[in-house]
């Protein structure tokens, strides 16, 4: 009996590890199980979150390409230079005029020079609106104005235009603060000492505007320099007054009648001028004269 009380615990102990290895065992299949639920999902959610950071940044990232690289958003100033001849000076730079009005433009400077016979040449400088810049100098092109050289040249200041504009927007926060603790400040070195940086700060936004404005302008506007020359040549007709043979003579009598009366005008002035001395050199004369007769007849006697 004894025995037989003792196979039958040693049999129940078996079945009961066994039982709790199979619990422990499932229990363990199932803790992993729902790990890996619990992973995949958080995956899945990460996944998801990734998704949706990545959709809201990529068309983030296109806009900004699309603004670097849209035509409007460039800033380039434009510059051309171009010699041009033409038969007449003045009806060219009429004609320049008019066209550059016509495109929205307007001339800044001009100057010109003329020798005596030669032709006339001289330089315009013109402001043309960037959108009519190329229709304008295809205008000059196609006229009847003779196009010697071209050169068309742009500078891209986009860079500076946006850096420009960062920094001005960086020193007008600045400035709103410096006004705010201006409004706070009680002591007179803490207000003085902030309108000294306000004021400094001022000054940086004046100048950051006035570059900026500069550029704006720059790019609004084209600059156009047109050197002009005339090829019409000026001959001396036959009828010229360099060629008048009767006005040459009366020039040349009249030069000898003027010559003749200075020369007896001056003997007059001379002659007359000096009259005393005349007398006394006649005077002194006259007694030489009469000592010298004198001592003459006395030594013939």
């Amino acid at each position: 009996m004894i025995k037989l009380a003792a196979g039958v615990l040693l049999v129940i102990f078996i079945l009961t590890g066994c039982s709790n290895e199979n619990n422990a065992s499932s229990r363990d299949h199932s803790a992993s199980g729902d790990g890996e639920m619990m992973a995949a999902e958080e995956k899945e959610a990460l996944n998801e979150k990734s998704g949706v950071k990545a959709e809201t940044e990529q068309p983030a990232e296109q806009e900004g390409q699309q603004l670097i690289k849209s035509p409007q958003d460039q800033k380039i100033i434009y510059t051309a230079e171009m010699s041009i001849e033409a038969e007449d000076y003045n009806k060219a730079y009429t004609k320049i005029e008019k066209d550059a009005q016509a495109a929205g433009g307007y001339i800044v400077s001009t100057s010109s020079n003329k020798t005596e016979n030669g032709p006339r040449e001289g330089s315009i400088t013109l402001r043309i609106p960037q959108q009519e810049f190329n229709g304008f100098l295809a205008v000059i092109e196609n006229g009847e104005l003779k196009i010697f050289s071209k050169h068309v040249s742009g500078q891209d200041v986009t860079e500076e235009f946006v850096d420009l504009d960062s920094r001005l927007k960086a020193k007008q926060a600045v400035e709103e603060r410096l006004l705010s603790f201006m409004e706070k400040a009680d002591k007179t070195a803490d207000l003085l000492s902030i309108s000294k940086d306000l004021s400094t700060v001022q000054e940086e936004i004046e100048q950051l505007k006035g570059r900026k404005n500069y550029l704006e302008n720059q790019t609004d506007f084209s600059t156009v320099t047109i050197q002009l020359s005339e090829s019409k040549v000026v001959v001396p007709g036959v009828d010229n007054k360099e060629w008048n043979t009767w006005e040459k003579t009366q020039r040349q009598f009249m030069g000898s009648i003027n010559a003749l009366l200075y020369g007896g005008s001056a003997f007059i002035v001379f002659t007359a001028g000096n009259l005393p001395i005349w007398i006394m050199l006649f005077a002194a004369g006259w007694i030489v004269y009469s000592f010298w007769k004198r001592k003459r007849r006395g030594g013939r006697d």
